[in-house]
């Protein structure tokens, strides 16, 4: 019988060639772009949602 293993995947985001590890894992993806980029106009941040 075959068993089920599930892993926490870590989250990483990208901005102008910087990555930048997740600095709070429990907010969408959402709301650390408005904590990150307060100050920097940004209209979407690319990545791959799980």
């Amino acid at each position: 019988m075959a068993t089920l293993k599930t892993e926490v995947l870590l989250r990483e985001f990208h901005y102008n060639g910087v990555r930048i590890p997740d600095p709070a894992p429990q907010m969408s993806v959402e709301q650390v772009r408005e904590m990150l980029f307060k100050k920097t106009p940004v209209t979407e941040i690319h990545g791959k949602y799980i």
